[in-house]
C-alpha cells in the first residue's frame, strides 16, 4: 500500500522541542493510519549534526522514525531535500521541530488536498506558545512594493489594509480558507506530484527564504497554495524569534535578495536589491541601537535620579550647615562633582550585576557600597581646591543612593509589572491541568528545577472535581488565585484541547507549558521573541570541582550529625542499614544524595553512588526519565536542595 504522508523534520540542537513534536506526530499518525492503513505514515528526522543528544533520544523513544544523522550542518533546504528524495508518500509535510500538531491535523489537511486537486501546497493556522495567532501563517509575495511597505513600517501600521498589509495578508480572516502566495516552512504540506514537477527546495538558501521560493515556483507551475484554518498547530519560535539579532537581519534580507535576483526582472531585481541592502543597514543599525538601549536606558535613568538627589542634598546642606549665613557651593559641584559621583555609583552598580535578571538585593547593595568606597578613594586623590568636604560626599552619596532605592521601591510597588521595581524573581503561581497520576509525576520535576514557583493545585480536564474545583471553575480560579502559569499534561488531553485553551486564555497574560507523557521535562515559550524555556536546563553546577568539594563536606557533616539522631530512627534493621550507608559515605564510597542508579550517567560529572536521589524513589518508568532527572540534578545542584531531599525522604 502506498504511503499517504511523509513527514520531514530537520533538527538542530532542539532535543526537547523535537521530543514533544514527535509525540504529537505519533498521535496524529494514529488517526491517519485508522483511515489509510498501517503503512500510511513515514517520518524522517534529519539531524544537522546536533550535539545535544537529539538522536540518542530519537533512537530510544522513537525507534520507528527514519533518521538521517549528518556529520555537518547542511542547512534547512539541503536537510529537507535529502529526506524528500527518499520519501514515498503521496504528500510530503515539511515540519519544524518546535511545533505541536493536533491529533486530526494530518487527516483534515490531507482531506482538503484530496478534495482540491489544484492545491499544490497547504499551510495551517499557527499560534505561538502563548496562544497568539502568528501572522506568518499566511503571506503574500514579497514584491518590491510589498517589501517596501514592510520595511518602512506601513505594513505594521495598517495590517488590515489591502494596499499596505499584503505581506501578512492582514485583510484576510485568519479563520477562513484562502488562496495565498506564500506558505510557512514551519508547516508546509506539499503534493509529491507537485514537487516532482517544480523541483525541491533551492539549496542556495541556507536558512530563510526557501519557503517563499518554493511557494512561488508552485504557483508558476500552475498549482495553488492555500491557507487552511481547519486545524491549528503550536509553533513556539515563530518568524520573529530573532528579529532583534543583527545576524537574523542580515541572513533574512540577503535571502530576499537571492529570491529577487532569481525571479524578478533585472530592473525590478535591481530596485529590490537596493531596497534590501538599505534595509539591512537600517535594520541592523536599529537592532544594535535597540539592544544597546535595552541595556543602558535604566542605568542612565538611575544616574540622573541619583544626580538629582545629590544636587538636592547639596542645596540643603549648603543652606543649613556649610553656608548657613548665606552663600552656596561653587557651580563646579553641580556641573562636575554631582555627575561624577553619580557616574561612579552607576558604574559600580553595573559591575556588581545590579541590572542582571533576576534582581538580587545583594548585588544592588554591594554596588552601592563599592560606589561609596570608590568615591571616597577618588575624593582623597583630588587637588585641595576641589575638595568640598567629606560630609558632602559621604552623606550626599549615601542619601542620594537611599533616595534612588526608595523611589525604585515605591515605583515597583505601584507598578509591579514595570522594570523600575527593586524586586527579586517573582514566585510564579502555577496551575496544573491533568490527572492525579501526572500530578504525582510532575511535582518532583518542579521541585528539582530550582525555579521559584508556588504550586496552587490541579484541575482535571475530564471534569472530575479536585482540591480546587471543577473544570468549569477554571476562568474564576485563574483570576482569584492570580495564576501566572498553566502546565498542561499531554498524557491526559489532546493537543487540540491544549491549543484551544491557550487561545481562549491568550488575553490573560498567562505563561503556558506542556508536560509530555513519560518525560522529565516541561517545555514552553511565552513569546515569539523567546527561544523557549523548560523546567530542566540550568547552568551545570556539579561540573565545578569546588561544588563537589562542598558536597563532600556536606556528606561528612551529615555523618557527624547522624549519631545524635540515633533515637529518632525507628527499628533495629533500619538503624543497621542506615549505619551501613554511614560508613560508606564517611569513607567516600557513597554520597547521601546523588544520581538515580537505574541509568548510565556517562557525560555527567562523576559522583559516588547515592543512598537516595531526587524525584520518584524506587523504580523509574523509563531509563530516559531517570536520565533526565540526573541531568536536572547535575545542573541545578545546591546543598540546600540535598538537605531538602534528605528531609523529604527521612
Amino acid at each position: 500500500m502506498q504511503v499517504k504522508l511523509s513527514v520531514v523534520i530537520v533538527n538542530y540542537n532542539v532535543r526537547y522541542f523535537l521530543e514533544q513534536c514527535l509525540k504529537s506526530v505519533e498521535q496524529a499518525g494514529q488517526s491517519l493510519r485508522e483511515l489509510y492503513g498501517s503503512d500510511a505514515l513515514e517520518v524522517f528526522v534529519v539531524d544537522n549534526h546536533s550535539v545535544d543528544d537529539s538522536m540518542l533520544m530519537c533512537r530510544e523513544l522513537f525507534p520507528w522514525v527514519l533518521r538521517k544523522e549528518l556529520t555537518e550542518n547542511l542547512g534547512f533546504s539541503k536537510g529537507n531535500n535529502l529526506a524528500i528524495e527518499e520519501a514515498r508518500g503521496e504528500y510530503v509535510l515539511l515540519l519544524n521541530p518546535d511545533t505541536v500538531v493536533e491529533r486530526e491535523t494530518f487527516t483534515s489537511t490531507i482531506a482538503f488536498m484530496d478534495a482540491n486537486s489544484d492545491c499544490g501546497g497547504l499551510g495551517v493556522r499557527m499560534v505561538d506558545g502563548a496562544g497568539r495567532f502568528l501572522p506568518e501563517s499566511k503571506r503574500g509575495l514579497p514584491t518590491p512594493e510589498v517589501a517596501f511597505y514592510k520595511m518602512v513600517g506601513l505594513a505594521k501600521l495598517f495590517p488590515a489594509s489591502r494596499r499596505f498589509g499584503k505581506y501578512h495578508l492582514g485583510y484576510l480572516s485568519a479563520h477562513e480558507t484562502h488562496e495565498v502566495d506564500v506558505l510557512s516552512g514551519a508547516f508546509m504540506l506539499l503534493r509529491k506530484k507537485t514537487l516532482d514537477q517544480v523541483g525541491l527546495l533551492d539549496e542556495t538558501f541556507f536558512m530563510y527564504g526557501e519557503d517563499i521560493d518554493l511557494s512561488y515556483r508552485i504557483q508558476l507551475g500552475g498549482w495553488k497554495n492555500y491557507y487552511f484554518p481547519g486545524t491549528t498547530i503550536i509553533h513556539y519560535k515563530g518568524e520573529s524569534t530573532k528579529k532583534r539579532s543583527v545576524n537574523y537581519v542580515v541572513v533574512f534580507y540577503k535571502a530576499m535578495v537571492i529570491f529577487a535576483e532569481k525571479h524578478f526582472s533585472e530592473g525590478n531585481a535591481g530596485v529590490f536589491r537596493f531596497l534590501i541592502n538599505t534595509a539591512i543597514v537600517f535594520r541592523a543599525f536599529l537592532a544594535l541601537l535597540r539592544r544597546g538601549a535595552d541595556r543602558v536606558w535604566l542605568p542612565i535613568l538611575d544616574m540622573m535620579v541619583f544626580a538629582g538627589g545629590f544636587i538636592g542634598f547639596t542645596q540643603i546642606w549648603a543652606g543649613w550647615v556649610r553656608y548657613a549665613d548665606g552663600g552656596n557651593y561653587p557651580d563646579l559641584v553641580i556641573e562636575v562633582v554631582a555627575p561624577g559621583v553619580s557616574l561612579v555609583f552607576g558604574a559600580m552598580l553595573g559591575l556588581s550585576g545590579a541590572y542582571k535578571k533576576p534582581f538580587r538585593w545583594t548585588r544592588w547593595l554591594h554596588g552601592g557600597g563599592y560606589g561609596m568606597l570608590l568615591v571616597l578613594l577618588l575624593y582623597g586623590l583630588l587637588p585641595e581646591d576641589l575638595r568640598f568636604g567629606r560630609a558632602l560626599v559621604l552623606l550626599g552619596g549615601g542619601l542620594a543612593f537611599g533616595f534612588l532605592t526608595l523611589l525604585r521601591g515605591v515605583l515597583g510597588g505601584v507598578f509591579p509589572s514595570s522594570p523600575f521595581g527593586l524586586v527579586g524573581k517573582k514566585i510564579k503561581q502555577v496551575l496544573l491541568f491533568g490527572s492525579q497520576a501526572e500530578e504525582q509525576r510532575i511535582l518532583p520535576l518542579l521541585t528539582a528545577s530550582g525555579q521559584k514557583i508556588a504550586y496552587v493545585g490541579r484541575l482535571d480536564a475530564s471534569g472530575e472535581a479536585t482540591n480546587l474545583g471543577r473544570l468549569e471553575d477554571a476562568e474564576e480560579l485563574l483570576e482569584i488565585k492570580k495564576i501566572d502559569e498553566v502546565i498542561f499534561c499531554a498524557a491526559d488531553m489532546e493537543a487540540a484541547y491544549i491549543i484551544s485553551k491557550m487561545t481562549a486564555w491568550e488575553s490573560k497574560q498567562l505563561e503556558f507549558k506542556i508536560a509530555p507523557p513519560n518525560s522529565a521535562f516541561i517545555i514552553g515559550s511565552q513569546s515569539i521573541n523567546s527561544p523557549g524555556e523548560w523546567y530542566l536546563e540550568q547552568i551545570s553546577t556539579l561540573a565545578n570541582v569546588s561544588v563537589r568539594r562542598r558536597k563532600r563536606v556536606f556528606d561528612i557533616a551529615i555523618c557527624l550529625l547522624l549519631p545524635a539522631m540515633w533515637l529518632l530512627i525507628p527499628g533495629r534493621g533500619a538503624k543497621r542499614k542506615l549505619f551501613g550507608y554511614w560508613g560508606k559515605v564517611l569513607t567516600g564510597k557513597m554520597t547521601w544524595v546523588g544520581y538515580a542508579p537505574s541509568y548510565s550517567v556517562d557525560g555527567l560529572p562523576t559522583l559516588a553512588p547515592a543512598v537516595i536521589w531526587p524525584g520518584i524513589l524506587g523504580a523509574y518508568p523509563t531509563d530516559e526519565y531517570a536520565k533526565d532527572l540526573n541531568v536536572i540534578y547535575a545542573r541545578n545542584h545546591s546543598l540546600s536542595y540535598d538537605w531538602k531531599v534528605l528531609m523529604d525522604s527521612w
